[in-house]
């Protein structure tokens, strides 16, 4: 089976989807939030935006598994089988 190997460009495109994931998070924090705090409201203020910017911050390609344009598994560049 092939391993992950790296595509030109990826940093650039990783570093791009943190910043995504920060704008989205900071537009979260700024919705304005219900006359009287509950639950929701107190998800949306802290546990959303913390994790849409975590998520999108540690997207790691070389983790995934996936199939290559040949139809082949292409495995994570640390694999366990059975995982």
């Amino acid at each position: 089976m092939p391993v992950y190997e790296p595509w030109a460009g990826e940093p650039d495109v990783l570093g791009e989807a943190s910043e995504v994931g920060r704008r989205a998070a900071a537009w979260i924090r700024s919705l304005p939030g219900p006359p009287a705090p509950c639950p929701v409201s107190m998800w949306l203020a802290g546990a959303l935006p913390e994790a849409v910017e975590a998520a999108m911050g540690s997207l790691d390609p070389a983790d995934c598994d996936r199939m290559g344009p040949d139809g082949q598994l292409i495995v994570p560049a640390v694999w366990t089988p059975g995982r």
